[in-house]
C-alpha cells in the first residue's frame, strides 16, 4: 500500500470520528437547552401556584366584606343592587338601528 492511500484512509477514519464527536456535542447542546427550558417552566409553574394561592386568600377575605356591603342597618338603604332594566341599556343604541 502506498503512503498516499494510507494517508487517505487515515483521514477518512478521522473524519468519521470527528462526525461522531460533532453529533455528540450537538446532542449535549440540545440536552442543555431542554434542561434550561424545563427549569424555566418549573419557575413559571411556581409563580402561577403562588398567584393562585394569593387570589384564593384575597377572595376569602373579601367574602365577609361583600356580605357587609349587601346588608344595611335598619332605616338605611345601602347595598349592591342591579339597576332597572331600562337603565342598563346603552342610550345610543336606537341610533344604530337600520329602520329608524
Amino acid at each position: 500500500m502506498s503512503s498516499l492511500e494510507e494517508l487517505e484512509q487515515r483521514i477518512a477514519a478521522r473524519e468519521a470520528e470527528l462526525a461522531i464527536v460533532w453529533q455528540d456535542a450537538a446532542a449535549a447542546g440540545v440536552d442543555r437547552d431542554v434542561a434550561e427550558y424545563r427549569a424555566e417552566l418549573r419557575g413559571h409553574t411556581r409563580v402561577l401556584g403562588a398567584l393562585r394561592e394569593t387570589q384564593v386568600q384575597q377572595g376569602q377575605s373579601l367574602d365577609g366584606k361583600v356580605d357587609d356591603l349587601t346588608t344595611s342597618p335598619p332605616g338605611v338603604h345601602v347595598g349592591l343592587q342591579r339597576p332597572p332594566r331600562r337603565q342598563r341599556r346603552w342610550p345610543g343604541r336606537h341610533l344604530l338601528s337600520p329602520g329608524r
